[in-house]
């Protein structure tokens, strides 16, 4: 998405020691360049120079992060960022670091739920502020521990996946009212990556979303065996057609598959009586 610099700065600096970037760019300048700036941030630095050694790095080296450049020698970064939506490849945060300014590139970038940075003058300021605004959105909220015995106990956690920003801060102050940590992304395929980073206790999710559907972050969660077992809960503000509602109601049956169905205007007491059924958490927590 088109990056504000206007942005509110005052959220913590994350630390990315320890965290890995891989960088693909046919220009070696652009590399060194980018590389340095990386490196001065704390980030591993890996590149490629093309799209065929992008996958194959993903795929090994399982970055936290993919900077990239659309007009790569062999396959462009657009193919690049589609095959890296199969399953074989973990999913990961993109910046895309072009020349091109068309209103169509802008558009699909927010389409796959990438960052877009154009290559100008402040593209190196810009991307360091979207590499820590990235980071930071990998962390959860951090609302006072809870006690149980004495014994002071990891908050519970929920992953909130919306792209609209409004329904987002509703949900999360919901939540976060009764002692539960959240954490943010804007898309399916942000959502698989943040759950796999974070592990958290449960999902909720929008089922219609730009850059990975609430059915793309179900199929991938609940195939995945790190994450299988997470509670999915997902809402709809749309009316469905035929064949979604058959998809919908695929989601929801069998072993694994969704644990609820919500419909816009979500009722914060319906949401929180949901997590109750599919979360073990201590007695003060979700109670009105």
């Amino acid at each position: 998405q088109p990056v504000d610099l206007r942005a509110n700065n005052l959220r913590p600096e994350p630390n990315l020691a320890g965290s890995s970037v891989l960088i693909a760019d046919d220009d070696p300048i652009i590399l060194r360049i980018l590389g340095d700036r990386c490196r001065q941030l704390g980030l591993d630095v890996e590149t490629a120079t093309d799209g065929l050694r992008t996958l194959a790095r993903v795929n090994e080296e399982t970055p936290d992060l993919l900077i990239l450049d659309l007009n790569l020698p062999d396959v462009d970064g657009f193919k690049v960022c589609e095959i890296l939506t199969d399953p074989k490849y973990q999913p990961l945060p993109v910046i895309i670091l072009t020349a091109t300014s068309d209103a169509e590139t802008i558009r699909r970038c927010e389409s796959i739920g990438a960052f877009y940075i154009y290559k100008d003058e402040r593209a190196c300021e810009t991307l360091d502020f979207v590499i820590k605004q990235i980071f930071v959105e990998r962390s959860p909220s951090d609302p006072n521990s809870l006690v149980m015995d004495g014994h002071p106990q990891r908050p519970t956690r929920v992953l909130l996946v919306e792209d609209d920003q409004v329904v987002m801060k509703i949900l999360a102050a919901a939540l976060q009212s009764h002692g539960i940590a959240t954490i943010t992304a804007r898309n399916g395929m942000q959502g698989f990556w943040l759950a796999l980073k974070e592990k958290p206790d449960a999902i909720i999710t929008d089922y219609h979303m730009p850059g990975g559907s609430g059915h793309y972050l179900l199929t991938r969660i609940k195939r995945t065996p790190g994450t299988w077992q997470i509670p999915v809960i997902m809402f709809t503000g749309r009316e469905l057609s035929i064949r979604q509602c058959i998809a919908m109601d695929r989601d929801l049956r069998g072993r694994g598959q969704a644990a609820a169905f919500i419909t816009k205007p979500i009722d914060a007491d319906a949401l929180l009586k949901e997590l109750r059924r599919h979360l073990r958490v201590p007695p003060q927590v979700l109670t009105a």
